[in-house]
């Protein structure tokens, strides 16, 4: 794709963007709260310092492996993200519910077989080895990000499992973007990276990342609701009940059988 003096004021913008983000991470206290999200933030704040010079002044193609490395450590970065935003939901006192979890793994694995299907389905239009697995790779993780976001939210709404004020947050701008991105590596594996069909979903996906920044910045400082901590004697009881109700539950059906 050809950059262009938009694609480098969407570069600025998304910096100023990551820089507003870490000042609101720092100043409400949430970095240790979002670990995972903060070294998300940080990543993408170093990323442009680093292609943008390589960009200028080295070949295209030393670019080309330097843009494919940085998109594999930003997967990597997104999905220790939802990672945390999972375990925030589904491990809220750091214990997971055993029917949750087995329905979790069992769902994840369907989407990673869903996900290698699609993906060994394309033909990417391009010449060299290297360049067709690299766009298979990335729209395999981009079609898995959107099935986990879609299984973290199916989940906990049948299950009835509360969600933390701005973890909700953090994930509703993420799953949006995700779509996005599905939409992006589908016109990239279909069209291919010349056509310009490509540059422009392409665009279109930085403009929704400018916004779910945007949607973070300004939700992020807002401050949450207040919550009702709950106790440990309070939590050991909840656990106990939802134990004996598992118990009943099973015996129940064990006498129906």
């Amino acid at each position: 794709m050809h950059f262009t003096i938009l694609d480098f004021a969407f570069q600025g913008a998304g910096f100023v963007g990551h820089c507003m983000l870490l000042r609101v991470l720092w100043a409400r206290s949430f970095v240790r709260q979002f670990p995972r999200f903060t070294a998300f933030v940080i990543f993408q704040l170093v990323r442009p310092l680093v292609l943008v010079p390589i960009l200028v002044l080295t070949a295209r193609s030393t670019y080309f492996y330097a843009y494919h490395v940085f998109n594999a450590l930003d997967v990597g970065f997104t999905f220790a993200v939802i990672y945390g935003i999972g375990s925030s939901v589904f491990r809220p006192f750091g214990v997971w519910a055993p029917d949750v979890r087995n329905r979790v793994l069992l769902l994840v694995a369907g989407g990673v077989i869903v996900a290698a299907i699609l993906t060994a389905q394309i033909n990417p239009p391009a010449v060299l080895l290297i360049h067709k697995i690299t766009i298979k790779g990335e729209f395999f993780a981009a079609l898995l990000m959107l099935e986990l976001f879609a299984i973290i939210l199916l989940v906990s709404s049948s299950a009835g499992l509360a969600w933390r004020h701005h973890v909700r947050n953090i994930a509703d701008a993420f799953a949006v973007y995700s779509i996005a991105l599905a939409l992006v590596e589908w016109a990239h594996s279909y069209y291919g990276a010349a056509n310009p069909v490509y540059a422009h979903f392409s665009r279109a996906r930085v403009v929704i990342y400018l916004l779910a920044l945007a949607y973070w910045n300004m939700t992020l400082w807002m401050p949450e609701p207040a919550r009702t901590e709950v106790t440990a004697e309070s939590r050991e009881a909840i656990f106990s009940l939802h134990s004996r109700l598992i118990r009943s539950l099973s015996r129940v059906r064990e006498k129906k059988d």
